[in-house]
């Protein structure tokens, strides 16, 4: 126990609980100059500090294209992720860092109606979220190209946050955007 923390150790791992307002910085938005990259070795990495956030504009450019995005999280953090803006359905897939699935989302829908969904890292380490047209779900991160054809191209917006392991706070949707 220390100012404001509460950290309990068992054989089955850890939990912290902060006390206090969480203040959530959000950072410039991204808009690569380029494809964001297809696979974990050329993934996008926007650089999310702790209870930092982020909007990364891009597309999908081809049937089998896919981007993905780099994130460093310890055990316990927590991604809230959201899709809008997008000119078509979606999918966003979690994975570790030797490409294994760990979540798929439910499919985004176009437009901006989407909630956000949260992932909690299972243990610290490197993290990818792919986003891909509906219904390329099966790509492998490390080969290029592969899965199945989308039906579904063109821009989107994918927002991240990243809050620190035992932070909580209420999602508000002030603006009605979805983000």
């Amino acid at each position: 126990v220390g100012a404001g923390v509460i950290t309990v150790f068992t054989i089955g791992g850890s939990s912290t609980l902060r006390a206090g307002a969480i203040t959530i910085t959000a950072l410039a938005d991204l808009t690569p100059a380029a494809d964001v990259g297809d696979t974990l070795a050329t993934a996008l990495n926007p650089a999310l500090g702790l209870n930092q956030s982020v909007r990364i504009n891009s597309g999908i450019a081809s049937a089998l294209d896919v981007d993905l995005q780099r994130v460093d999280l310890a055990a316990g953090d927590q991604l809230t992720l959201n899709v809008s803006n997008a000119v078509g359905y979606t999918y966003l897939r979690i994975f570790d860092a030797t490409g294994t699935q760990l979540a798929l989302l439910p499919l985004f829908s176009p437009g901006s109606a989407n909630a956000p969904q949260r992932f909690t890292a299972p243990s610290g380490g490197t993290y990818y979220v792919g986003v891909s047209g509906y219904a390329n779900n099966s790509y492998n991160p490390n080969i290029a190209g592969s899965g199945n054809n989308a039906s579904y191209l063109g821009a989107y917006t994918l927002s991240v946050e990243r809050l620190a392991a035992g932070s909580r706070h209420q999602f508000m949707d002030l603006d009605g955007d979805g983000q």
